[in-house]
């Protein structure tokens, strides 16, 4: 995976008492588990969303669909593949075809293009429950698009309150 350790416990201590998790973009499943072990006392599901698709010129290198695989060993390896649900689609695939259940946890760090993040934002937050945590990665001068579209996000949203924390993880949380 591609998260850092400061931002693996950042993500680990949001993720605790979360039961019903949502990530777009996982991967070979680093923040996957982050997230299924910081849950782990209430049970967490997450719901990890990725097409695991051929593609490059991603500023991490080239992803492929043996990162599917990569994400189910790690896993297995961490003792969570219980409480792992794999969903091979894109985001905006998923969330068409989903039931429409609220989320605890929506952690986005899939495509990083501004396009592609105001969609998630847009597709997703209105299933956070109130009192659930809307988060995601990249949020960084490196990353002009997927800043942007979080500044945006929270100037529109007045539902979800924004949080201070870490620089490279925004977040916030649907208020009650």
């Amino acid at each position: 995976g591609q998260i850092m350790m400061r931002e693996a416990g950042h993500l680990y201590r949001l993720a605790h008492g979360r039961r019903v998790i949502v990530e777009i973009g996982s991967y070979r499943g680093r923040s996957t588990c982050i997230l299924a072990l910081g849950s782990e006392g209430v049970g967490g599901i997450v719901h990890a969303i990725d097409p695991h698709i051929d593609s490059s010129g991603h500023i991490a290198g080239t992803y492929c669909a043996g990162d599917h695989e990569q994400l189910l060993e790690n896993a297995r390896r961490f003792g969570v593949s219980d409480r792992i649900r794999p969903v091979v689609l894109r985001s905006d695939e998923a969330r068409r075809g989903g039931d429409g259940t609220l989320i605890d946890l929506l952690w986005i760090d899939g495509d990083h293009s501004y396009e592609a993040v105001s969609a998630d934002l847009g597709d997703w937050s209105g299933l956070v429950r109130p009192g659930g945590i809307i988060c995601g990665h990249d949020y960084s001068d490196s990353w002009p698009g997927t800043k942007r579209a979080w500044d945006e996000f929270f100037a529109r949203s007045p539902g979800f309150t924004r949080r201070t924390g870490l620089k490279t993880i925004d977040w916030g949380v649907r208020q009650q």
